[in-house]
């Protein structure tokens, strides 16, 4: 009789325990950026200071905001937080003075 018990007690008490799948509860990755990594948030909401697409830092430290150049389409969602490596540029920003050019690679979704 305990045999045929111990199956559904183990299932209860796997949902009692409220995995939350390897997220905290802000639903961002308890995991840090590997090394080197960055973590940024991406914002689109200051394209009328010319700025159609900034990358918030996290922590913002010296620099605050990425102007990220050739960013892929799949990753120009407001809000997004991303990881990843960049390499300053010295391209022209155009009119955007609210972040400095930078080249993002190694970019994963966090």
């Amino acid at each position: 009789m305990t045999r045929k018990l111990l199956p559904p007690l183990l299932t209860l008490a796997a949902l009692l325990c409220g995995c939350t799948g390897g997220r905290n509860a802000q639903g961002h990755d308890a995991a840090p950026p590997p090394p080197g990594h960055a973590l940024g948030t991406v914002s689109l909401t200051h394209a009328a200071e010319g700025c159609p697409v900034l990358v918030a830092l996290e922590p913002p430290g010296t620099l605050g905001h990425l102007i990220p150049v050739g960013l892929d389409a799949k990753y120009r969602k407001e809000g997004l937080r991303l990881s990843f490596t960049y390499t300053l540029s010295r391209i022209n920003s155009g009119g955007c003075a609210m972040g400095t050019p930078a080249v993002l690679d190694s970019i994963a979704v966090r």
